[in-house]
């Protein structure tokens, strides 16, 4: 219990430590535009932002124009189950408008498409499809370079990410243990203080 109360201890330090190099690194008057990641398997699609986001809005538009399902979430990540408003699983292709709000207050627009075929669930890019008459007129005139950027399933990313689905804040290692370490980084000198793996954490004999 000790190990689990430290752990959690450090875990809320770490999250903490991390917020604020970003509400420090964000200054109001920056232009740069928040890139919106999308991967989808059978059951849903999760679309994730920069860790300085703080609300995250989805549209699912269909090709008449019509809004079919919409969601919001206080973070940066949005999970969406291939339902509509009704909780009926979508079939057909629809247009997804991801709509971003950072730290500062700056809004983005991310667009990009969903097929869904039986089990089978496809994504397009922005650049690569044509918006409908009628989609045009229900999103009306987005930024340049406004494509949502296609996770590619088929390849591990090996990084850390910091996110809030609106109801907890999750650290995570997408592949391999999470550490927590001390030391000469950069020479490669750090030493391991905390591992976290999938069935287990362990302390190392100094441990923080």
């Amino acid at each position: 219990m000790l190990k689990a109360n430290r752990l959690f201890a450090v875990s809320i330090l770490i999250l903490s430590l991390l917020g604020s190099s970003i509400a420090q690194g964000e200054q109001p008057g920056k232009t740069s535009a928040a890139t919106v990641t999308v991967a989808a398997n059978t059951g849903h699609v999760r679309f994730t932002a920069p860790s300085n986001v703080v609300r995250t809005d989805l549209q699912v538009i269909s090709d008449t124009g019509q809004v079919v399902f919409e969601i919001s979430s206080k973070g940066n990540v949005l999970d969406w189950t291939l339902q509509d408003s009704s909780g009926q699983r979508l079939q057909g292709a629809y247009l997804t408008l991801v709509t971003v709000k950072s730290l500062s207050g700056r809004l983005s627009e991310r667009v990009g498409t969903v097929s869904i075929s039986g089990e089978q669930v496809e994504l397009k890019a922005f650049e690569s499809i044509g918006l409908t008459p009628a989609q045009q007129q229900t999103i009306g005139p987005i930024e340049e370079k406004a494509s949502l950027t296609i996770l590619d399933r088929s390849k591990t990313l090996a990084l850390t990410a910091l996110a809030h689905n609106g109801i907890d804040g999750q650290l995570t290692s997408t592949t391999g243990a999470l550490t927590l370490r001390t030391g000469d980084f950069f020479s490669g000198k750090e030493v391991e203080r905390v591992r976290v793996t999938e069935t287990s954490s362990s302390w190392a004999e100094y441990g923080v």
